[in-house]
């Protein structure tokens, strides 16, 4: 049986695991595991359901599918009004379960949900997998005068 809906607090230890298995898949490694895993707890007890939304496809109660909305605010500006913005995260179908469609459903609930909500825009990074699914949504590439950089403490 396939169910579409969103995780609750019960379902934090398989969203570990498909963190996990996303780490694996996209990095390779996972440099601390015991360590990522007490991070984890604590952010999914603190923000599931609140500023992080996890829509899910589960078969036989089991989570195969995962899209996350980590919902934000800042100062209005100029191309975002209401300051409310989202950021797309976790995106993960099991391998046995790709090709079915689920992550473009999810996909499509979330861009639902963000206008229910007021976002003014939600932001993603596509690995070359991912890409072709978020064009398939409406996603548009970023064309902007701004460059994108990041400082990383070491």
């Amino acid at each position: 049986m396939v169910e579409f809906g969103q995780a609750s607090k019960k379902d934090i230890p398989e969203l570990i695991e498909l963190r996990y298995a996303y780490m694996m898949e996209d990095f390779g490694y996972i440099p601390d595991k015991e360590k990522m895993g007490e991070q984890l707890v604590d952010y999914y007890s603190r923000k599931l359901g609140n500023d992080f939304i996890a829509f899910v496809v589960r078969e036989d109660n089991h989570i195969v599918s995962i899209v996350g909305l980590n919902v934000l605010e800042m100062p209005a500006s100029s191309q975002l009004l209401n300051g409310k913005y989202g950021v797309v995260l976790n995106v993960y179908t099991e391998p046995e379960y790709r090709g079915k469609g689920y992550c473009t459903k999810l996909m499509n609930t979330l861009l639902e949900y963000g206008r229910e909500i007021g976002l003014g825009r939600i932001d993603c990074n596509a690995t070359r997998q991912g890409y072709p699914i978020y064009k398939k949504v409406g996603f548009k590439d970023r064309d902007s005068e701004h460059a994108q950089l990041r400082y990383i403490y070491k």
